[in-house]
């Protein structure tokens, strides 16, 4: 069950961003083309790409903006799925796993440029590396390494021979590696923050600590109830993930 909070949670990010901004509460009646239920990666972007077309959006978050997974998780915008490619090309075909892969390089891509777009810092760091501790693995790593050049022309990868390991990590465990160029960590709850400004510099509307009730349909749109207010939208986005809980 979703519990509302009026602080984030005490990670890493929490501790070192600084006073993180507080928005304000729903309080009354808004109109919006666009209503937004939740303030993670999800909504925020969502929000961001409406607003610079031009429509009226307005956002509203239970708790606050990236409370959950999008403000805590290890900040890893690593290109690839949590599977690798092959079984995607056996239950899609080759051609559709390229568009799968298209775009997730497409989103590693877009995490790097929006703060150079709106003007944030998410403590961007390029490059990532995938180790081997078993012989087989290494050769499974040259394998990826091709796969992804000759499939799906991905040029970031690079090998690392165990002779040249220690210029990367110290320790003697590893037998070879890949470095990914394409690769980089980043900090997620800067980047949430960042979503935010820019979407207001836009013309959205953000709320936290508004927690939305229950919605319905209407012949005009859809309205959401919070505990102070509500809000009428043409189109709705429910972008709540894993705390959608009963609200649809």
């Amino acid at each position: 069950m979703f519990k509302q909070s009026a602080q984030h949670v005490g990670t890493y990010y929490a501790a070192t961003y600084g006073e993180i901004p507080l928005r304000a509460r729903l309080e009354g009646r808004e109109d919006a083309q666009i209503l937004i239920i939740g303030g993670g990666f999800s909504g925020l972007h969502t929000a961001l790409r409406l607003a610079l077309a031009g429509k009226k959006v307005v956002l509203l978050e239970a708790s606050r903006l990236a409370w959950a997974a999008s403000g805590r998780n290890g900040g890893q915008a690593l290109p690839g799925w949590s599977c690798d490619m092959p079984p995607f090309e056996k239950a899609l075909g080759l051609e559709r796993a390229r568009q799968l892969w298209d775009s997730m390089t497409w989103a590693a891509k877009e995490m790097r440029e929006l703060p150079e777009r709106h003007g944030f810092d998410i403590d961007y760091r390029t490059g990532a590396i995938y180790t081997a501790v078993l012989p087989r693995r290494v050769r499974l790593l040259q394998e990826n390494l091709e796969e992804a050049e000759q499939k799906y022309g991905y040029q970031q990868l690079s090998f690392i021979p165990k002779n040249e390991l220690p210029k990367w990590i110290a320790s003697p465990r590893y037998l070879a590696a890949l470095h990914d160029a394409g690769a980089a960590h980043l900090n997620p709850l800067k980047l949430a923050q960042g979503l935010a400004d820019a979407i207001e510099k836009a013309g959205g509307r953000i709320f936290e600590q508004s927690q939305v009730l229950d919605y319905r349909e209407t012949a005009e749109g859809y309205v959401a109830r919070t505990e102070h207010g509500e809000v009428r939208g043409d189109v709705l986005v429910l972008a709540c993930n894993a705390y959608i809980d009963r609200l649809d």
